[in-house]
């Protein structure tokens, strides 16, 4: 059963108990990501995430990670383009330990100027990591091509310049901006009732203030310019994406766009999967997916090949796309197969605690309240197949943003793209 209450600082509990359980996973969502960012402070969510784990006014660096080892749990924090989360996982007895030393790097760090500088480094080591892995990189070029006039483009690890100018002034300044009752949410998934991780909450966090929040973010178009970007990289294959204007995370289309994307390309059986892998051979790696916002989204093509099998990729993809929009549209069986296994995914998951914590956050964060897991299901199992070609329709009849990254030395491999 999901409870909820407000601490009368405005921050919201959250509890899903599972008493059959020895654990309690523990999330402190912050509404605040890169999207939160200006082009002066790119990146500051993320740096702000690593500094919570520095000095506090009780404890140093050191004393946190012994205590985090003291009760041997999983502890970490994770900064997306919409909110920073900062998570654990630990044995019942230890929940209010958790909640203490959870608390403490959230109100009291102190930013400490040695600190932030040897952090610095750390978060362009991390930079340089992430931008020799064009695997990885494509996703975020691929997010600022479709949103180049929103910080919904930003760059979740920052700007370089950027970064190397943080000071502890510009994390006070986000901290005092973002880090409030209103803005934030603890959620419990696990062996604990709901009273009492209302009342651990309530000791731990009610010196959050509570403020009215004074701040917009500008709403994206997705794929406004229908642009194709292209960067040579010195490797052996060329990574591709084609986004297409998707859904919200609060869209009522949101799982119809779910189970297109599994036909198109989600599993062993998708129209991708077939035809490009195991019919022609040109790919290890393809698959679709949906990338949800809070007001937008994007259905996404991926695929890696090498350059020489790049032409034959963009026309196979293509023809795939053609043939949902004209003579071989979605078929029931291929209809059944998705929700199949969708449902059979969402089913799986319950059983853990971390996901059932983040499930609560996001239905929360994204509807005012909790939907449960069965009436999803239940909206999942009664779309029809009509539903689907119509959507298809609105979907990929359209042009997409493209973005190309890799061995582009031939020029005639991406010539037609």
């Amino acid at each position: 059963m999901v409870d909820f209450s407000s601490l009368q600082n405005g921050i919201t509990v959250i509890t899903d108990c599972m008493d059959y359980l020895e654990t309690v996973s523990i999330k402190v969502f912050v509404n605040a990501g890169s999207r939160s960012e200006t082009l002066k402070n790119n990146g500051i969510a993320h740096f702000l995430e690593h500094m919570a784990f520095k000095s506090t006014k009780s404890y140093s660096t050191r004393e946190i990670a012994k205590i985090f080892d003291n009760i041997s749990g999983t502890f970490n924090a994770c900064t997306s383009q919409e909110y920073t989360i900062f998570y654990v996982r630990v044995l019942k007895q230890y929940v209010a330990d958790a909640l203490h030393i959870l608390s403490d790097i959230l109100m009291n760090a102190l930013f400490l100027s040695d600190e932030i500088e040897k952090e610095k480094q750390v978060v362009m080591q991390e930079i340089a990591q992430y931008n020799d892995s064009v695997d990885d990189l494509i996703f975020d070029k691929h997010m600022h091509n479709a949103y180049s006039d929103s910080s919904l483009g930003y760059l979740i690890l920052g700007d370089k310049k950027c970064v190397q100018q943080f000071e502890k002034q510009d994390l006070e300044d986000f901290l005092h901006t973002y880090y409030h009752g209103s803005n934030m949410m603890v959620a419990f998934a696990g062996n604990l009732n709901h009273n009492d991780a209302y009342s651990l909450t309530d000791k731990f966090f009610s010196s959050f203030r509570q403020t009215p929040l004074d701040f917009k973010v500008n709403m994206p178009i997705a794929n406004r310019y229908k642009t194709v970007y292209k960067e040579h990289r010195d490797i052996e294959q060329v990574h591709l994406l084609y986004g297409y204007t998707g859904v919200s995370q609060s869209s009522p289309n949101k799982y119809l766009y779910k189970i297109i994307s599994w036909i198109l390309g989600g599993g062993f059986s998708s129209r991708l999967y077939q035809k490009i892998r195991e019919e022609e051979g040109l790919v290890y790696t393809v698959y679709s997916y949906n990338e949800c916002y809070m007001d937008t989204g994007l259905l996404n093509i991926y695929a890696a090949t090498t350059a020489d099998k790049l032409p034959p990729l963009n026309q196979g993809i293509s023809d795939i796309i053609q043939l949902l929009l004209s003579d071989r549209p979605v078929t029931i069986e291929e209809l059944d197969r998705a929700k199949t296994n969708i449902v059979s995914s969402l089913r799986m998951s319950v059983e853990s605690s971390n996901f059932r914590a983040m499930y609560a956050l996001q239905s929360f964060r994204n509807y005012g309240k909790y939907i449960p897991i069965e009436d999803a299901i239940k909206e999942i199992t009664s779309i029809t197949l009509d539903d689907v070609q119509s959507k298809v329709r609105d979907i990929f009849d359209d042009t997409p943003t493209i973005t190309v990254m890799g061995n582009l030395s031939t020029i005639d491999s991406c010539s037609n793209i």
